[in-house]
């Protein structure tokens, strides 16, 4: 009996398993399939990497390196969960036509989140040409839904032929050069808590789902304001970073530029401004647009809030721009240095007695002994120029972004914005009993962001909940002006991946003395708006990426500006007025004797009294060094035979 040859046996069995695989895939790879099957109803498609054949599908558009086909009403599956597009990646300008019935042979690759035919060993035939295209999927208010998912509504109709109705541009047209819209009939915003899935135990917000980009297959899209709307017919794809992407092949966009100003104050209003400057350095056309945007669009208020400004120089300069545009307007400018996005203030002299301190200069984040606040809070006290001088406080913040609020630095980020609200919370309880107003840019919106509860952390008021609990801080809660105020569909400072918040916020307590708040305006003229702008000197829109907004705040009184008094000349008394720690009081003795200089307030009281000593008779010239508050004051000037008072407006910086 012979043997096989055991190793020669293997050998055959081996060979004839490649045989059958070869024979398999060979069988299998023409057997044709459907759109709807290769593209699955997951994210990914069931045959990535596999050679597919599709067959009798229809061409619904065309670039230069590839072409989308989809199913007729013959092949489809009608099943709403599965895509009956795909994009076939040709290498070089396709050779068909919209229109055209092909087959397409090639592998199925994911490419970019997308499943796609790729060029290798890529076949196309065209089958028949000038079928009708597919009737297009309407995308509506219920359409992308408005709930997040764990396989997006846009990836069943990924590669299709979809319609817009009246979609609602949400963010202007981006440097890249695209639109975000939404087809839903409101506005997006963002909402409370971490987006979704966010963490157990803790609010989420859906991430608004509805939201996706458009860009134009066949031209550029043209410069548009949020609010915009447009319709159109394309493909539904996806772009960088798996943002769902719709490719508009026809578009007609309804443009809207419509910006909002803020009004004329009453006199017996008084306004409190402010606006985030993005980095506003002293360039003249930025200097000069920006002193324009008060002028005309913030309309001069009282007090200005100022974040990201470049130095003390910057705002001299935009004070002396709006005083050549209106010679009746005089600002103060003020100061606190933090690098290159310093926080600082112009008052008008409808204000006196104003002071300017930073506060929590010392202060540490407690994980790492590193400075709590690199932009540190900024104390302004004046009083409004009423008959009765009224004071008002302010605190101007600019809080530590939400950037690396995720990632490696995320705890420090969350520790650092939840002690820097807790701080400025316990300078607002040390002030209670002003007329206090926090604003800036708190980068931070209305509520919880599930990480960090910034807002309610410094007014006192109740949390939806945040990974660093709310610390109870104040007694009284304080009030959302910004919020409390504007209408629910102009609640935005700012806008996000086409998400419009509020970062720009001025809280205020709630008994304020002899003053009530009237109304609150977000300036619209920024965050609408394309940010090119911001360089184009020949449109006034878009002088930040923040828009500002005005306050106004009903008086008890009328106010008026500080009428500037002449040079004081007695007989033998001369001095400046207004007069300052650099200026010089003249005094002509007609005697020898011991020289006195005092001040008195408009209500009769001593403010300051000094001795200068022995003085020969004749002319003598003493320092207005005066270590007092700026404001109006009666000098007295004594000596020998001599007694002499004069009105004067020391103004101390």
């Amino acid at each position: 009996m012979v043997r096989a040859n055991p190793t020669l046996r293997e050998n055959h069995f081996f060979l004839l398993a490649i045989f059958l695989f070869l024979f398999s895939f060979q069988l299998n790879a023409q057997i044709p399939l459907e759109i709807w099957e290769v593209q699955g109803n997951g994210n990914s498609s069931p045959f990535d990497d596999d050679f597919v054949v599709l067959t009798n599908n229809v061409v619904t558009a065309i670039t230069n390196n590839r072409f989308y086909i989809q199913s007729t009403s013959n092949n489809s599956d009608n099943d709403p969960s599965t895509s009956d597009g795909i994009v076939v990646y040709a290498g070089n300008t396709p050779q068909v036509q919209i229109g055209d019935i092909v087959s397409v042979e090639g592998f199925v690759n994911e490419f970019d989140d997308v499943t796609t035919i790729d060029d290798n060993s890529l076949v196309v035939n065209v089958i028949s040409s000038n079928a009708p295209l597919p009737t297009p999927i309407i995308f509506d208010e219920n359409f992308p839904g408005k709930f997040p998912n764990n396989v997006h509504d846009l990836e069943s109709v990924e590669g299709m032929y979809v319609e817009l109705q009246d979609a609602i541009i949400t963010a202007p047209t981006s440097e890249f050069g695209f639109l975000t819209i939404t087809a839903a009939d409101v506005r997006p915003f963002r909402e409370p808590g971490i987006e979704w899935p966010g963490l157990p135990g803790l609010p989420v917000w859906d991430g608004n789902p509805e939201v996706f980009e458009l860009d134009l297959l066949y031209q550029t899209v043209p410069i548009l304001a949020a609010g915009s709307t447009v319709n159109a017919t394309g493909i539904m794809s996806q772009g960088f970073f798996g943002q769902y992407e719709f490719l508009a092949t026809e578009a007609d966009f309804q443009s809207n530029n419509t910006t909002i100003n803020a009004r004329e104050r009453n006199s017996d209003e008084i306004t409190i401004g402010c606006i985030n400057a993005l980095f506003l350095n002293s360039d003249i056309n930025r200097v000069q647009k920006m002193a324009d945007y008060i002028v005309d669009k913030m309309k001069t208020p009282d007090i200005i809030a100022f974040q990201e400004v470049l130095g003390i120089n910057v705002l001299e300069n935009i004070a002396d721009r709006v005083e050549a545009s209106v010679p009746e307007i005089e600002y103060s400018a003020y100061l606190v240095s933090s690098g290159s996005i310093s926080l600082g203030y112009l008052v008008r002299n409808t204000l006196t007695n104003v002071t300017a301190n930073p506060l929590g200069v010392t202060e540490e984040v407690s994980t790492t002994g590193w400075t709590l606040h690199d932009r540190p809070p900024y104390l302004l006290e004046a009083k409004i120029n009423t008959p009765i001088p009224t004071p008002i406080s302010l605190i101007n913040v600019h809080i530590r972004s939400l950037n690396g609020i995720t990632g490696s630095d995320a705890n420090f980020v969350r520790t650092k914005r939840h002690e820097q609200a807790i701080s400025i919370a316990n300078m607002v309880k040390d002030r209670q009993d002003e007329n206090l107003f926090v604003l800036g840019d708190f980068n931070a919106f209305e509520f919880s962001d599930g990480y960090v509860d910034v807002i309610n952390q410094i007014m006192g008021t109740p949390s939806e909940g945040a990974l660093f609990p709310v610390v109870p801080v104040l007694e009284q809660p304080m009030v959302n002006l910004t919020k409390d105020f504007i209408a629910p569909d102009q609640q935005y400072s700012y806008i996000f991946r086409g998400n419009s918040q509020i970062l720009d916020h001025c809280l205020a307590v709630q008994e304020l003395d002899n003053l009530s708040v009237n109304e609150v305006i977000y300036i619209r003229n920024n965050a609408d708006f394309y940010s090119e702008y911001l360089e184009n000197f020949n449109t006034s829109l878009r002088v930040s990426d923040h828009d500002g907004f005005v306050i106004y705040l009903q008086l008890a009184d009328t106010v008026s500006a500080l009428e500037p008094e002449p040079p004081f000349t007695g007989d033998d008394l001369t001095f400046p007025n207004p007069l300052s720690q650099q200026d010089i009081i003249q005094v002509n003795l007609p005697k020898p004797g011991f020289v006195t200089v005092k001040l008195f307030g408009t209500d009769g009281r001593l403010t300051m009294h000094r001795n200068y000593g022995f003085y020969q008779n004749g002319l003598l010239q003493i320092s207005a060094d005066f270590d007092v508050a700026s404001g109006v004051y009666f000098l007295e000037v004594t000596s020998t035979e001599f007694s002499e008072t004069g009105k004067v407006l020391i103004l101390n910086e």
